[in-house]
């Protein structure tokens, strides 16, 4: 039975990412497969489903409860005991490498097999926009047809939304 619900959802939350690109970008093939990958990653990484999207909204913003609690976390006592102790013996070190884990990894989720090719650091994740993460991605993957994808160095938008 579970099964079979998880098999609705997925097919559901498919159909809500095809229709949601296709209204953002009517025009390029490029960007609505781009914008399917990162609303599904979004999707995959949250409690609930993002029904609607807005370009312009930052990654933390999407992912607010991943964004809160990227530090180490625990509620056993062994791993509260166990998380003292590491950063007891390393100071604040342990706590900046699992925040950076925490980010590198939130980062080549959403940019799939552009993360390897991207020149941002990994930080820069969530005040990056959902534009911007679709943009990178088309830069690094396929053509666009409606208009050149901008570079990191340019601040441009896309004709679409």
């Amino acid at each position: 039975m579970l099964t079979r619900l998880r098999g609705r959802r997925t097919s559901r939350d498919i159909r809500t990412s095809l229709r949601l690109a296709a209204d953002l970008f009517p025009t390029c093939e490029a960007h609505r497969r781009e914008a399917v990958a990162v609303h599904r990653a979004l999707n995959q990484m949250r409690p609930s489903p993002i029904r609607q999207i807005d370009l312009n909204a930052t990654i933390a913003e999407c992912l607010p409860d991943l964004f809160a609690n990227r530090g180490p976390v625990g509620d056993s006592l062994d791993v509260v005991e166990h998380q003292l102790a590491v950063e007891a013996e390393t100071g604040s070190l342990a706590q900046s490498a699992l925040v950076a884990l925490a980010d590198e990894s939130v980062m080549k989720r959403l940019l799939g097999p552009a993360a390897d090719a991207s020149h941002s650091d990994a930080s820069t994740i969530w005040t990056r926009s959902v534009r911007g993460v679709i943009n990178e991605r088309v830069r690094h993957s396929s053509p666009c047809n409606c208009v050149q994808a901008p570079s990191n160095n340019k601040m441009q938008r896309t004709s679409h939304g």
